[in-house]
């Protein structure tokens, strides 16, 4: 009989999700079925996002919720960004951050990465979509601590029962691989030379936070900028993050759930 309960409670969330992702097609005035843009207002300013498939997980919950994914620590963390920042945006998958970053927080500049080809289209028309093509500036490489290739290791798919998982294309976890598909770079390699300024960098790169940290260390060192890191799990903040951001001379400034912001001592 327990199993005849576990099975029926996962039919009942299979269905639950798919009349969710039905009535986002069908029912949703904002959502454009035909060129998968959907359409919200976000203090008095229409946002536009492509989203790469509705039955993605990002996508998914921008449409559900009628607003940008992660919008509890996009606002928790806005006060880091003032008018005129410069923001990297590692990990940028559709481009939710990089357009509140310049739309909401009136960033001067974001530099945002995304190595997944199909993923990194959508970005880019995200991006002319919100007319920011002159303040967003998509690279389609990874982050790293060299520069060299890189491929898929794996993707983290959100679960909806034992049968059916949830296509998350931000849950891509990548590998060094010489012959990848990926072309890997370095924030020194890129940006220590050419920019005049860096006030805050994003990181969710699915664990390589901590290569690229080590491939940005002169430029962080140069500019000091408050670093927002994810990392899944205390044991890796602990032995990992925590004793590279301090031997950087940063300490931890805030904690939201898998998210930790660094900011210079003093």
């Amino acid at each position: 009989m327990p199993n005849i309960f576990k099975r029926v409670n996962e039919v009942f969330k299979e269905l639950k999700f798919e009349y969710r992702v039905l009535k986002f097609k069908k029912f949703t005035p904002a959502f454009d079925a035909a060129t998968n843009i959907f359409t919200f207002n976000y203090e008095g300013q229409d946002i536009r996002i492509k989203v790469s498939d509705v039955r993605d997980f990002i996508s998914f919950n921008i449409i559900r919720r009628r607003t940008f994914y992660d919008i509890a620590d996009l606002t928790a963390t806005r006060h880091y960004i003032q008018p005129g920042s410069v923001v990297i945006d590692a990990g940028s998958n559709i481009g939710n951050h990089a357009i509140y970053y310049a739309k909401i927080c009136k960033a001067a500049k974001v530099l945002s990465f995304e190595p997944q080809e199909e993923i990194f289209k959508i970005l880019q028309e995200n991006i002319s979509l919100n007319g920011l093509n002159d303040i967003v500036i998509p690279y389609k490489y990874a982050l790293g601590e060299h520069q060299t290739k890189a491929s898929v290791d794996f993707r983290d798919d959100h679960k909806i029962s034992s049968r059916v998982a949830q296509t998350n294309h931000g849950g891509v976890y990548l590998k060094e691989a010489e012959d990848g598909n990926f072309d890997m770079r370095t924030l020194d390699e890129l940006f220590l030379h050419s920019l005049d300024k860096l006030d805050y960098i994003k990181m969710d790169i699915q664990g390589f936070e901590e290569k690229a940290v080590k491939g940005g260390r002169e430029l962080i060192k140069k500019f000091k900028p408050v670093i927002q890191l994810e990392c899944m799990t205390k044991e890796e903040y602990n032995t990992v993050l925590l004793p590279l951001m301090t031997g950087l001379g940063y300490e931890i400034k805030q904690i939201m759930n898998i998210d930790y912001i660094f900011g210079p001592v003093g």
